[in-house]
């Protein structure tokens, strides 16, 4: 009875000090949620979205470092008005940075200026028209975006990064920042990760490789898997220290230069530099048609190469 009588306490205990506790546990978790409050209705399926953080002229936003972090990487951009987008000129804009130590001393500090220029938009497969970089605000137009890489190798002693907004064109402009550090796993624990990821991630993480993932040599992917950028969030309060928002970008390729399909035939391209790969899933008889692409050539050479999954052996002609 005298344990029935405890429980009960405290199940009362916690429902009326659920209001309460409600409040902080949504507050705590507010940043590292995906809220859809307030997001574009047409927002599309090839979005990804990212937290920005606005810079102020006045004021520092400080960002606490980890004891791993080797290499700090700032994304910055520029947030432009409708009018200003429209125009030829990019115009410039900037942001100060200082690293500090424990003891709040400054140990290194520099500014980084940039042009904001707007990447063209992008065709998605149900042919609408969008944006490659835009926010909820449509009212509102991101510039691409420019990196800044540190090594921290030359301040080790440094504990905190703070930066602050220079030089905006007009008061309306925004300067975002994106900040992480350079995370390295151990190569064993990369070749341990690979078969867990999902096929999307897998092309993701290695789109910029000129093969498909299937056919990537194992160490090119642990060495793609051993380092990672992780994001450093502010110091402070969310709406009183800083401000932040959702940027998303679009993963889709950017068109092709006005008149490319005059000029350039259908098909794949080799050169001397580039080779053209093709996965074969079955043993048989193919053909492969090969034509230059300047079509006044017609003595040129060659070079073909098979390699089988059992021994990984090229053989070429």
């Amino acid at each position: 009875m005298r344990l029935l009588g405890r429980l009960t306490a405290l199940v009362l205990i916690l429902l009326l000090s659920w209001p309460i506790a409600k409040s902080y546990l949504l507050a705590s978790f507010e940043w590292f949620g995906e809220s859809t409050d307030n997001q574009r209705p047409d927002l599309p399926d090839e979005a990804d979205q990212e937290t920005v953080f606005w810079l102020d002229s006045e004021r520092w936003i400080r960002f606490r470092l980890t004891d791993n972090a080797s290499t700090l990487r700032i994304l910055a951009h520029l947030q432009l008005l409708p009018e200003q987008a429209d125009t030829e000129e990019n115009p410039l804009y900037g942001f100060a940075y200082r690293l500090l130590d424990a003891s709040g001393e400054e140990i290194h500090s520099s500014e980084h200026y940039f042009r904001a220029a707007v990447l063209p938009p992008r065709t998605l497969d149900d042919g609408r028209e969008f944006p490659a970089r835009f926010y909820d605000d449509s009212n509102r137009v991101a510039s691409a975006g420019e990196n800044l890489f540190f090594r921290l190798g030359e301040a080790e002693s440094a504990v905190a990064l703070e930066i602050r907004a220079v030089n905006k064109p007009v008061p309306e402009n925004r300067v975002g920042v994106q900040v992480s550090y350079e995370e390295t796993r151990q190569r064993e624990d990369a070749s341990r990760l690979w078969p867990r990821l999902a096929p999307e991630t897998r092309q993701r993480l290695l789109r910029s490789h000129a093969y498909p993932p299937h056919l990537v040599s194992s160490s090119e992917i642990e060495n793609a898997l051993m380092s990672r950028w992780m994001p450093l969030g502010p110091e402070g309060v969310s709406g009183a220290d800083f401000l932040s928002d959702y940027l998303y970008t679009l993963e889709v390729p950017p068109p092709p230069p006005k008149g490319a399909n005059d000029v350039l035939p259908s098909g794949l391209y080799a050169d001397q530099s580039h080779w053209v790969t093709v996965p074969i899933h079955e043993q048989g008889n193919y053909r492969i048609e090969i034509e230059p692409v300047d079509t006044g050539v017609t003595d040129f050479t060659v070079n073909v190469g098979h390699q089988r999954n059992a021994d990984l052996e090229v053989w070429q002609s």
